[in-house]
Order: C-alpha cells, then structure tokens, then sequence
C-alpha cells in the first residue's frame, strides 16, 4: 500500500465513530471532549457573530469525528452571501487547485473547490445548535495566494488531482454536504413563513393600522425592527442553555422558526410587509424539553 493510500485509510478511520460509542444528540455530544473545545484554548477563541474576509473559523461539535474549518473568503454585501471555504489539516492531499496555509503554527490546505455559499443574514444562527468559533486570521500572502488560485492566475501547492486524492476530496464534499443542504432547508423554511405571513396580513388585517412592534408571551418575548426586517425572539433567562422549540400557529398550519439549545437572543427575517403583532400574539409558541 502506497504512503498515500495508507493516509487516505487513516483520514477514514479519522471519521469513524469508535464501535464503543453510542449515538448521542447534540447536546450530549457538546460533553464529549472530543467534540468540544479544549478547556486550555478557549480564551483564545472568540464565538463568531459578525464574519470578515480572511477569517478562520472552527465548526464546534463537528458532524463527525474529525475537525471542521473554513476560510470566510469572501462576504459579498449586494447579494447577501457568505463563501466558506473548507480547509483541512490534512495537506498531503493537496492538488493543484488547493493552497498549503499555516494558522496558529499548523498547516492547512485551503480547498477552493469545495467552497460554499451561506446567507450573510444571521450568518452565525445557520448552524443549528453548532456554533462557530473564530481561531485564526489568515495572513495577508495566503489570502492574495487563495485569490490568484481562484481566478486562475495561479497553480496550487499540489502536482496532481487524480487517483487517492480525488477520492480524498469526494470523502470531504461528503462531509459539507449536509450542512449546506440545511442551510437550504432554512432557507425554504424563512420563505413558508414569510407566504402564511403575508397571507395572514391581507386576510385578517387588511384594514389594520400600525403594528405594534413588540409583544410578550410565556417564556418568550418579541422586538421587531422595521428598519432592518428582523424579530428577534427573546428567551427567558431561566429557559436559556435549554433545548426547545419555538412554533407559530398560523391559518391551520404549525410552522417551526427555531429548534436546538435556547439562546437568549434568535433573529429571524421578516419583511415589514409580514409582520404581525397579532399573528404572534396569538399563535406563538415555545415547547421546552425537559
């Protein structure tokens, strides 16, 4: 077996949950320490809220067994997205279209070919009960190199693509793929709501004046801006670090706006034309789990 072969196998085994340990949620998995920060690196890591170009961020609990970082390279405003760039601590495998980095004294590759595109909107609650971590800026030279790579100017650190490494890199879209389809499945999710929305409004409001912008129920309170479209949902300090389910009931249909750990603050977008005090007044409603 080739050295590289031999490192593909042990890249595998890197993703395997061992036999000797059984499923858990993520809850649980938040207290396995393979699946946590370091207790010695947290003062060193900063919880992402505001991305910036260059930055490079951990996905804490992984979905598997082996770290996850991105490179944010690129927050393009006009079209409201984010693109994630996967890195891999694994830079043997790099081809022609990755770039060998150092961050923190470590060596990664960047893997431009497997980039992916988040919303910039509530950039940091698209991840479900993971969050993200900033760990690291990448250096100036890296970026400019990742750049020239991406628009062709540029070959990658590696000499070939074909073979172990291809098979290196269908294992790693393996592994984002998921989260990239929740991202969508959100995405749809904002869209149902913002129709029931909509079609509460002209149903039952249509000769409604102003709506009242903020609101208060059990456990849950509301703030709604007109000016940047967004509600933010606001917990009850006793229910926050629990996991829960925020509902609204709407014209016959239950449609979820938040499932996970309860933080104190979640934001949702919601157009002014939605927006309904009265929509949440009456079919909000937060489900703790015991």
């Amino acid at each position: 077996m080739s050295p590289l072969r031999l490192l593909l196998e042990l890249y595998r085994l890197s993703l395997e949950r061992p036999k000797d340990v059984p499923d858990v949620d993520i809850k649980e998995r938040e207290e396995i320490p393979q699946f946590s920060i370091p207790q010695k690196h947290l003062p060193e890591y900063e919880e992402l809220t505001h991305p910036e170009e260059g930055d490079v961020v951990e996905l804490v609990p992984s979905p598997d067994w082996e770290e996850m970082v991105f490179l944010v390279y690129e927050i393009n405003e006009e079209m409201g997205v984010v693109n994630l760039m996967p890195m891999s601590k694994w830079w043997e495998f790099a081809t022609d279209k990755d770039v060998l980095v150092e961050v923190n004294g470590k060596k990664y590759i960047v893997q431009p070919g497997l980039s992916l595109d988040f919303p910039l909107l509530n950039f940091s609650q698209r991840f479900g009960d993971r969050r993200l971590f900033r760990i690291g800026k990448l250096e100036e030279k890296y970026m400019e190199k990742v750049k020239r790579v991406v628009r062709g100017e540029e070959k990658g650190d590696g000499r070939m693509s074909g073979g172990v490494k291809r098979e290196f890199k269908r294992l790693e879209a393996q592994r984002y793929l998921p989260i990239f389809l929740h991202t969508l499945r959100e995405e749809e999710e904002l869209q149902e709501l913002e129709h029931y929305l909509l079609s509460y409004r002209q149903q039952v409001l249509a000769a409604a004046g102003q709506e009242q912008s903020w609101g208060d129920k059990e456990g849950i309170s509301w703030v709604y801006d007109p000016e940047e479209e967004i509600l933010t949902l606001v917990i009850s300090e006793e229910l926050v670090g629990k996991r829960g389910r925020i509902t609204l009931e709407i014209e016959g249909k239950t449609l979820t706006l938040y499932e996970g750990v309860l933080r104190k603050e979640i934001k949702i977008p919601v157009s002014k034309d939605a927006y309904s005090y009265s929509a949440l007044m009456e079919g909000l409603n937060l489900a703790v789990s015991e």
